[in-house]
């Protein structure tokens, strides 16, 4: 008689059993399979440790999230300035009119004075809230460097929460709070509610965890163009929000759903997004560094060499032992680089920023309808077209060039170079063939070409990013950032400026202004890439 062991193991050993088991392994060696393959999908990526791997994922959802939040907000703002000094316009003409409030229809708004004051209003609030970047980003970049990129990640979002929860208040209660209270909104960039800086932080991170450089170009390409991806569908569902009613009287839905967007990145950035700046033991736990513009006086030797000495000259030889110091500093911070050629590189940012948002927020616009009689909205398709080209330019081009190069054994950074180099090129002819253009094919036509070539600020950031140790590489991008907001301010001032002064030239191939005067920037843009590629090539 088998005893009860007896009978446990004949049942364990049995063929049902066996092959129960055997089926239960295979399962679980497809399920680790389809596992594998499914993280390679949504991890192409080479990163440091496993905890890493959806870092460029989250990354490029975050800049998605961001372009929403952009979108759902730029169009409701404009609507809800427009709204209010409708109110006023008629509070003085038809009073029975101005007592609809929010509720007049939209199509009785479009008076110019209602318009120029819209459009001033509007530049004014971005430019309070551009301000502040300027001041905050190498702080906020030092602040990376030490504390974390997620910390400056979730500032931008408090400081755009902080922004849109601004612009919702004031619609609401209007005309208690005046719309002036709305310039007040751009403070919230005080505590880092800057794109720019965002998306350093998060190139930052990819140079944290990321050991190829290649690898990290293409990333770079890639999460820039995921704004672009957004900007064929965002904005319409932005039209359709702030007209649920038929009259263009609900733009506090779509600032109320920017708000919802900018919470859901707020809670991927502090809570989702890990924290990369100690993957290689930089950071906090690493060397202590000393700021960039460092006051301390520990380890330098007293400038006062003897008692006979005036005050003057020991305040005096201070001073240039502190600049000695912060002087040397500075330079190791960016000895990959070299001063000079990050000078050089700070102003082609310049030079290319001030000429792309100058095309982008009035060429594109405003172009069309002066010289080829179009609509506005005829013009907004003209925002798929381009959203359609940056994706070509950002997933297939830009990351083709770079396998191109490798393919040809070139180091990183001197794929980088070459390719800013045919971005400037390609900015020059884009440029002038828009101001050049005639008719509504042609036109399209040039907004392609151009349209390829503003990858450059992108380009220039991953090659800077490559020459640059990852534990500093926040505070160079973040220096880099600010050129880039100044950029941006001098678009919003001199682009208008410029474009006016095209128009009233009355001269009919003066039209097209802008677009020769963003082609001079861009020569500038050329001249100082090349002197980059001469010095590198020495």
């Amino acid at each position: 008689m088998l005893s009860p062991f007896d009978s446990i193991e004949e049942r364990v050993s049995s063929p049902q059993s066996l092959h129960s088991s055997s089926a239960q392994k295979e399962m679980r060696l497809k399920a680790r399979s389809w596992k594998r393959r499914l993280s390679g999908i949504l991890t192409p990526f080479d990163v440091i440790a496993p905890q890493y791997r959806f870092v460029p994922l989250l990354g490029c959802a975050i800049i998605l999230l961001n372009d929403a939040e952009f979108f759902f907000k730029q169009v409701a703002m404009f609507r809800a300035i427009e709204a209010m000094y409708c109110i006023d316009y008629y509070q003085t003409r038809y009073v029975d009119v101005a007592a609809l409030g929010r509720d007049i229809p939209e199509k009785m708004c479009k008076a110019d004075l209602i318009e120029k004051q819209v459009a001033s209003t509007y530049g004014l609030i971005m430019f309070c809230r551009m301000l502040p970047c300027i001041f905050t980003a190498i702080p906020l970049g030092y602040l990376a460097d030490k504390v974390g990129r997620r910390p400056v990640l979730t500032m931008h979002k408090v400081g755009t929460i902080v922004f849109v929860l601004m612009e919702i208040l004031v619609y609401l209660v209007y005309p208690a709070l005046p719309i002036w209270t709305l310039y007040i909104s751009g403070l919230g960039a005080l505590v880092g509610a800057n794109f720019d800086l965002s998306l350093a932080m998060i190139f930052a991170s990819y140079t944290d965890v990321m050991p190829s450089e290649k690898q990290r170009a293409t990333l770079f390409y890639i999460t820039t163009a995921m704004q672009y991806v957004g900007q064929g569908f965002f904005p319409i569902i932005a039209g359709w929000l702030i007209n649920m009613d038929g009259k263009g009287g609900t733009p506090e839905i779509s600032l109320f759903v920017c708000l919802a967007t900018a919470i859901l990145c707020l809670a991927i950035s502090a809570f989702i997004f890990p924290e990369t700046l100690n993957s290689k033991g930089a950071g906090v736990q690493g060397e202590a560094e000393e700021p960039l513009m460092n006051t301390s006086d520990e380890d330098e030797e007293d400038p006062i060499v003897g008692a006979s000495q005036s005050v003057r000259n020991s305040y005096r030889a201070m001073l240039k032992s502190k600049l000695r110091t912060s002087w040397a500093r500075f330079h190791e911070l960016i000895c990959g680089v070299g001063a000079l050629n990050l000078l050089l590189l700070t102003i082609s940012m310049f030079c290319t920023n001030t000429g792309i948002k100058s095309i982008d927020l009035l060429g594109l616009v405003q172009y069309p309808v002066v010289k080829l009689g179009w609509t506005f909205s005829d013009v907004t398709f003209i925002t798929s077209i381009q959203a359609v080209v940056y994706c070509i330019n950002y997933f297939v081009l830009l990351p083709s060039y770079t396998r191109i190069g490798g393919s040809f054994r070139l180091s990183s950074s001197a794929i980088s170079l070459y390719i800013m180099l045919g971005s400037c090129f390609i900015l020059i002819a884009g440029s002038t063939f828009l101001g050049l253009s005639t008719t509504g094919g042609t036109f399209i036509l040039a907004m392609a070409i151009y349209t390829l070539g503003t990858g450059l600020p992108t380009v220039t950031q991953a090659y800077i990013s490559s020459l640059v140790e990852s534990d500093k590489v926040a505070r160079v991008l973040a220096a880099l950032s600010t050129f880039a907001i100044a950029g941006k301010l001098a678009a919003t001032s001199l682009g208008p400026l410029i474009f006016g002064l095209g128009i009233n030239s009355g001269r009919v191939e003066l039209t097209g202004l802008l677009f020769y005067f963003c082609a001079l920037l861009f020569i500038g843009s050329i001249v100082a890439v090349s002197l980059v590629v001469l010095r590198t090539k020495r």
